[in-house]
């Protein structure tokens, strides 16, 4: 029987890998409103790049004091949801969840189950939605960067912690959706 210790260890391996996946390496971006290959689409893809250092932090643990304001932070002031008029509506808007901030939101999900619960309660059903969604968001572009391996096998084996990656610039779709919370509050208010 595993003890509820190499069950943290475990979870906060499998957050952390899922943060640094979402927040750069496997980036979704969304493009104008558009439908391209039978997606939807709310912006192009940025041509900026940025560095990131992809390794333990103290930030964004499962359960310390500032762990629920860093992970709200995550997500833009309106939300995971955007809110878009398609052109042949008669001014109807409909809302989307992005996939990168939809993601975060389900890594905060998880977080706050094991908090509550930890290994004695059973995941609440949000949980089973978010494992699921994450592990088909990441089926669906799979990072494919190779990790030097430190212990290769075994109960404690595990990757360089530490090591640089080059990502698209996850500030523009920050950016889009403020715009897009303004735009859509300013609408809704008039």
């Amino acid at each position: 029987m595993k003890t509820p210790e190499i069950s943290r260890q475990r979870l906060t391996l499998v957050a952390f890998f899922l943060i640094a996946w979402s927040v750069g390496i496997t980036y979704v971006y969304l493009r104008d409103r558009y439908q391209a290959q039978g997606q939807l689409v709310w912006m192009s893809a940025s041509k900026n790049k940025v560095g990131m250092r992809v390794s333990n932090s103290v930030h964004y643990s499962l359960d310390s004091e500032d762990a629920g304001e860093e992970f709200s932070r995550l997500l833009p002031s309106g939300g995971h949801i955007v809110h878009l008029s398609p052109d042949n509506a008669q001014g109807e808007t409909k809302n989307y969840t992005v996939t990168l901030f939809h993601q975060l939101r389900c890594l905060d999900t998880i977080r706050q189950d094991y908090v509550a619960g930890g290994a004695s309660m059973s995941p609440s059903m949000m949980t089973h939605h978010c494992m699921n969604y994450l592990r088909q968001t990441i089926m669906c572009r799979p990072n494919l960067r190779l990790e030097s391996v430190r212990f290769p096998t075994g109960p404690k084996s595990t990757t360089t912690q530490i090591y640089d990656v080059v990502c698209n610039d996850w500030r523009e779709v920050y950016d889009a959706a403020e715009r897009n919370y303004v735009a859509s509050t300013t609408v809704h208010s008039k």
